[in-house]
């Protein structure tokens, strides 16, 4: 364990950005034989993972990299779906061009629930947590991407102040964007062109809005 990288991601507010909001720091208190990188959201209309694997590798590889470090881990997993071939052509370009030779990619099939951290280490690693366990009882540690990009950003002084959403279903235009933590729920659909009326087919493309 290293008390200062510790110490800065505590500081800077790092939690899973997964849904749990498990404290960050906490997991980098422990020893571990693999850290997964974990980009494949349970849901299946959840883009905001994809699109940070896409947009910001060499972040998430960095963030995965400190953890891997801390942890004393020898190897990393960057855990995303195979349909997102975008993503999985910016990361594999990342990890080939930058020599990241303890990081590699697990494409996973398209099903429900494969983003759950029980799942994921039994479909990457073969192994099962035990009832009632956590990912660090067989020795691996599991963290969301856009977590591992806050830890990278963090160990800059930048703290946890914004957050990237999906937005989709019955609004105008599906989105991923990037709002301050606390944003009102009727602001992000707002970005999202508003509420879509039933009879409306509109374009269900995704585009990337951020805000500050």
């Amino acid at each position: 364990m290293n008390p200062e990288i510790v110490d800065k991601v505590r500081a800077a507010g790092v939690v899973g950005a997964g849904g749990a909001g498990f404290p960050t720091h906490v997991k980098l208190q422990f020893e571990a034989e693999q850290v997964l990188a974990n980009g494949a959201s349970c849901e299946p209309l959840l883009n905001s993972d994809p699109y940070l694997l896409e947009a910001f590798p060499a972040d998430v590889l960095d963030g995965l990299k400190t953890v891997m470090d801390v942890a004393n881990a020898g190897i990393g997993t960057v855990c995303i779906k195979s349909k997102h071939r975008a993503a999985v052509a910016s990361v594999e370009e990342k990890i080939r061009s930058e020599g990241h030779s303890r990081i590699r990619l697990a494409e996973l099939e398209d099903f429900y629930p494969a983003g759950d951290e029980f799942i994921l280490v039994n479909e990457v690693l073969g192994k099962i947590v035990p009832e009632g366990g956590i990912p660090l009882n067989v020795l691996a540690v599991v963290s969301n991407v856009e977590s591992l990009l806050n830890v990278s950003r963090a160990m800059a002084g930048s703290p946890v102040t914004d957050r990237y959403l999906t937005v989709c279903g019955e609004v105008n235009q599906a989105i991923v964007c990037k709002v301050p933590i606390g944003t009102p729920a009727n602001a992000v659909i707002d970005l999202a062109g508003g509420i879509k009326a039933w009879l409306d087919s509109g374009d269900e493309k995704n585009h990337i809005k951020e805000t500050s």
